[in-house]
This record gives structure tokens, sequence and C-alpha cells, in this order.
């Protein structure tokens, strides 16, 4: 037994500081599954060393659902907290290896794990956002959209305060498929199927429902890809007929690679938009 310590500072053994204003902690297997590599389902905590409460920003990093790594984050680590918010990063499992739902039933676990055990890292789970890239913002929505994800964990969408989405292209499978080309075959089969059913239930915009409310949404969209601007109007337009809250914002000097490589760069205009988001809903703007 370990007399007059607090779990702050036993974490604080696990954690690796960088002297660069915040404390690592690595590697938190958040879900227990069978033969299963446990850095896919694991995920990195960056604290702010002010030892204040912060929001939570978790973020889910893309890859068309196949490849990609917590690990390859670039600033945005020091960015958010330096700006005040406990920062998360997470992986989960990848295609062709598992197919839908695997990865939100994964992601889903991830940020109800936070929910439960953030403020043990100085984050307020009162005050969590989900914010994702590419593949990870169709797994972002997809958390806040269909209430059965976070629902099998015990929670609800009610728990996210708003979510941010960089440049998604997969928030209606089967309303993409049709001009998808190679892309049906390469990025979109493996991890969906061909089978419309599955499709339809992976796709965030189709669990939208009159009844419910939405957490806000900051939607961005770069370049000129076209399939990204025809999802992101429509996911837009599906939240706002039910009284959503949604900002949309496109980012035309971007492409589908910085708007993510440069988020968390001073002087970065998507970086800006993201922050004035969270701000305006923490200060009920």
């Amino acid at each position: 037994m370990i007399c007059g310590v607090c779990i702050i500072c036993i974490l604080a053994l696990s954690g690796v500081s960088f002297g660069a204003g915040y404390t690592l902690y690595k590697d938190i297997v958040y879900g227990g599954f069978d033969d299963c590599d446990e850095k896919l389902v694991s995920l990195d905590v960056y604290v702010p060393d002010d030892g204040k409460i912060h929001p939570v920003v978790v973020f889910i990093h893309g890859g068309a659902w196949q490849i990609g790594d917590k690990k390859y984050d670039g600033n945005k680590a020091k960015y958010f907290t330096e700006h005040g918010f406990v920062y998360v990063t997470v992986n989960y499992r990848l295609s062709p290896e598992v197919i839908h739902p695997v990865h939100i039933q994964d992601v889903a676990r991830a940020i109800a794990w936070v929910y439960r055990h953030i403020d043990a890292y100085g984050g307020d789970p009162g005050r969590l956002f989900v914010m994702g890239h590419s593949a990870g913002a169709h797994l972002s929505a997809l958390a806040a959209l269909d209430e059965r994800r976070l629902e099998a964990e015990g929670l609800s969408p009610d728990i996210i305060s708003g979510v941010i989405l960089l440049d998604g292209a997969g928030y209606d499978i089967p309303l993409l498929l049709p001009d998808a080309g190679w892309l049906y075959e390469k990025l979109y089969t493996p991890p969906f199927t061909e089978d419309l059913e599955v499709q339809r239930d992976a796709s965030p915009a189709l669990h939208i429902e009159e009844d419910e409310s939405p957490p806000p949404f900051l939607i961005i969209y770069a370049g000129d890809r076209e399939e990204a601007k025809i999802q992101a109007e429509n996911l837009a337009g599906r939240l706002t007929a039910v009284g959503g809250e949604v900002i949309l914002f496109h980012a035309p000097e971007k492409t589908h690679g910085t708007v993510n490589r440069e988020l968390g760069h001073e002087g970065d205009e998507v970086t800006a938009v993201v922050l004035d988001f969270i701000n305006g809903i923490l200060h009920g703007r």
C-alpha cells in the first residue's frame, strides 16, 4: 500500500517531460481486445505542466482507415498544450485486417476511456472536443452522430462538446461511390466492403435524426477536392436541417495533407479557425 501519494503523483512517475511545458503519458491501452497489438488500441496523453484543470482535445488520425499512427502528430500537441488543453492522440485497428464497425468501436472506446479517466491527468471531461483528419474526420463524425457507438460504452454523444473535421470525404459513402473510380477499390472497399448496407451503416450523415441534438460541428474542407466539398456540404446541410450548430469552412490554399500537417503552426489560418470554434463553445459565444 502506498500512503500519502495521490494518483497524479503516481502518474507523474510514468510520464515523460520534454521541457516544453507538457508531460507525455504514452501508449496507454484503452481497450482490452484479444489477439491484438496493444499499440493499435492505445492513446497518448499530453498534459500541460501548469497543474491546472484543462479542457480536452482528442485527435483521431487519418490514413484511409488502413495506415497511420498517433505518433505522427506534427506540432499539434505542443500547440494545444501551450493554449491550455490536455491533448490526446488515438490509435485504432486498421484495415484490411479489420472492417467496419471495428474502427469506430475502437474510437468510441477510446473516447469513453478519456471521458472516464482524463481527470486524473488534469483534464476536464465536461469540456471534451473530438477532432480528426481524413479517415479520422469520418470516425470523429460517426462517434458523435451514431449514438450506438458510445452507448455501447455506457455513454452518449452528449459527452462531446464539439467536433472538428479536417477534410474528410466519407460522411455519406454511398453518395461518394458513383464517382469514386479507383478510390472505390483502393480506399473504400477494404474498410467498408462492397455491401451497400455496411457502407450506409458507416456513413455519419445517414445517422442524423430529427429528434436528436448533435454537438456543434466545425467542418473544414481543403483546396479543390470536389468530393470533399460535396461531402462537407452534404453533412453540413443535414445537420442544419435538424437544428444543428454548424460552421462550414473552406481552406482554398490548403491541400488534403497540409490542412493537417500545418495545424498547430502559429499564423496558420485553419488553426485560428479551430481555436476560435473551441473557445466560442467554451465561452458561450
